[in-house]
């Protein structure tokens, strides 16, 4: 098994993620911000600057990192990408921030060779109750861009 820590940063990740690679020895390999990806438009303009997600590696040691929400969990282990919904005391509604989360981890495991499926699933007695309503038209704002949105979804043979 193998556990790949994803950190969530309120402030600067940018700079947390330079300060790691220098004193670590490491490699930041990928830095995307929000601007110019499919999420662009549904996360508030104060955030399009931000780093939608970082990858680090220091030897064979894998850490990830993102400006957003700390509501998401992910781990990989025997070719299953797990990302786990967590924010129980909302019945798991859904941010733009976690959405956001959410399409890039999918788009994350689609891409890494060791994954040949991902699961989404949430903590708690729900999976995931929608949009969060406190966030109010911030969210629904987004809906013409969520429609817009691919999600593709890659279905592969698992043998257990």
């Amino acid at each position: 098994m193998q556990i790949l820590p994803y950190l969530y940063f309120d402030g600067d990740c940018e700079v947390a993620l330079r300060f790691y690679e220098r004193c670590l020895g490491g490699r930041i390999e990928e830095m995307v911000t929000h601007a110019g990806t499919p999420v662009e438009q549904q996360v508030p303009a104060e955030w399009r600057s931000k780093i939608l997600h970082a990858r680090l590696t220091v030897g064979d040691v894998v850490l990830m990192a993102a400006f957003g929400s700390p509501h998401l969990r992910y781990e990989k282990r025997n070719g299953v990408a797990w990302l786990w919904i967590d924010r129980p005391e909302a019945r798991n509604a859904l941010t733009r921030a976690m959405y956001a989360g959410l399409c890039h981890a999918c788009e994350e495991g689609d891409r890494d060779p060791e994954v040949q499926v991902t699961v989404i699933t949430g903590t708690g007695d729900v999976f995931c109750s929608g949009g969060d309503i406190k966030e109010g038209e911030r969210f629904l704002d987004a809906r013409p861009q969520i429609k817009r949105a691919r999600i593709q979804f890659h279905f592969s043979r698992l043998d257990f």
